[in-house]
């Protein structure tokens, strides 16, 4: 889909050298996609580069204006791996574990995700998180610095799921 149509006036240095210009496609604001820079010169084509959000695109002095579109359909940018494609809660590592550990959870779709951590009693004693998450493979890291040795329960509140673990502090 087209996003739009940006009009180049590139300026000179002190010297009338054209000072480059460099586009970067996280300003599009969607790491999911591809987008596709296509340079034109006087209304004609000139070359389509390929990017992700992660990349800078140079421009051609002669570049009049560029025109900006995305994939219909988010992708996988090469390297990265596939959504999950159910929610998780990851063993904590180390376990059993002083004072720090980390705790993994997956996730399908953008979700509401509440993390937070038990003692044997069932008194809540951390909110990892309670944020809005997008979808994929994210961590936290739990310091337990302040907390005695024994088990404590972590539980995972995402998507109308509720998926609870335990580990294990030794001091």
């Amino acid at each position: 889909s087209s996003i739009g149509r940006v009009y180049l006036n590139q300026g000179k240095d002190q010297d009338g050298n054209i000072i480059p210009v460099t586009v970067s496609p996280s300003a599009y604001n969607d790491e999911n996609y591809i987008y596709f820079f296509d340079f034109y010169a006087d209304g004609e084509l000139l070359y389509t580069e390929e990017a992700s959000a992660e990349s800078v695109v140079s421009i051609d002095p002669q570049v009049d204006y560029i025109r900006v579109t995305n994939s219909e359909e988010p992708v996988s940018i090469p390297g990265d791996e596939e959504l999950p494609t159910a929610i998780t809660l990851e063993q904590n590592y180390p376990n059993p574990f002083n004072p720090t550990t980390t705790i993994g959870y997956e996730l399908p779709e953008m979700s509401n995700v509440r993390l937070e951590v038990f003692n044997i009693n069932g008194q809540r004693v951390a909110t990892l998180l309670n944020s809005t998450v997008p979808a994929g493979r994210h961590s936290v890291s739990f310091d337990a610095t302040a907390l005695s040795s024994g088990v404590y329960m972590y539980r995972l509140n995402a998507g109308g799921k509720v998926i609870t673990r335990s580990m294990t502090l030794v001091k």
